[in-house]
């Protein structure tokens, strides 16, 4: 009888903790996304969210602060129903800068579609288009955008450097790679490990010859050093570009949460 007890006592919990996390997965209320296919939302929001940090309800922006919301508690289901009934440019415009919040980026070619049904003027479409593209890490060599410039600018900059001459001044005079790809404090580092590690095997052959013992086991130390600043600088480019596209990528995220904050 006893054991029987436990088995349904366990069976409860465990039918306890599945419907637990069955709950975690449901990112919206049901009740709450009927709400959304109708206008004054301002009373639901707060409800829901228990945000206080809304606008006079006579000059707020519904689409701003519904964007805003799902953004800043992630949630891509509410910024999913709200696209069905966002027609109006602005609105569309507000999911749009969302969409790249959430990393929704199915939702980009559908949003810009509409805008285009819409007129949106060449200049903004070209604009979030651009948004679009760098924040998946494309940079347009032949057009200077005005936001972000500086980064654009330093990631054209890093593609037109050729990896290969970087390597042979790196081959030729250790660490001048470095230079070359724009990296002074770790060229300079480079340039003194290497001339640390050579002076030791200059001073032996000075000493002793080229051909000895102490020679070999001073080259065995310096050569580590000089191949690994060599394969430093050939692998360097690539790394550099991946930090510069990530720091392209969070201005644009910085640029999207202004633009739906102000």
């Amino acid at each position: 009888m006893i054991k029987n007890i436990k088995y349904i006592l366990l069976f409860l919990l465990c039918f306890i903790n599945c419907l637990l996390q069955a709950q975690q997965l449901i990112k919206l209320n049901p009740q709450f996304l009927e709400h959304l296919m109708h206008q004054n939302l301002e009373q639901e929001r707060l409800a829901y969210y228990n945000c206080v940090e809304f606008k006079d309800t006579s000059t707020a922006s519904y689409a701003k602060d519904i964007v805003y919301l799902a953004a800043k508690f992630n949630d891509s289901l509410l910024l999913k129903k709200y696209t069905f009934f966002a027609k109006d440019t602005c609105d569309l415009i507000y999911v749009f800068y969302g969409s790249i919040l959430l990393n929704q980026s199915h939702m980009f070619s559908n949003i810009t579609n509409e805008l285009r049904v819409l007129n949106l003027s060449a200049n903004k479409l070209s604009e979030l288009l651009e948004l679009e593209n760098f924040w998946h890490g494309k940079v347009n060599k032949n057009i200077n955008s005005i936001n972000f410039y500086s980064t654009t600018e330093a990631v054209k900059t890093m593609e037109r450097k050729s990896i290969l001459l970087a390597s042979l001044f790196s081959i030729i005079i250790p660490g001048s790679g470095k230079y070359y790809l724009k990296q002074p404090a770790e060229a300079t580092a480079a340039l003194f490990l290497n001339i640390l590690a050579l002076a030791p095997l200059i001073e032996t052959i000075m000493k002793v010859g080229l051909i000895s013992t102490a020679t070999l086991l001073s080259g065995l130390v310096f050569a580590p050093v000089y191949l690994a600043t060599i394969y430093g600088t050939y692998i360097s480019k690539k790394s550099l570009l991946k930090k510069l596209n990530l720091q392209l990528k969070n201005e644009v995220f910085d640029y999207c949460t202004y633009q739906l904050r102000n």
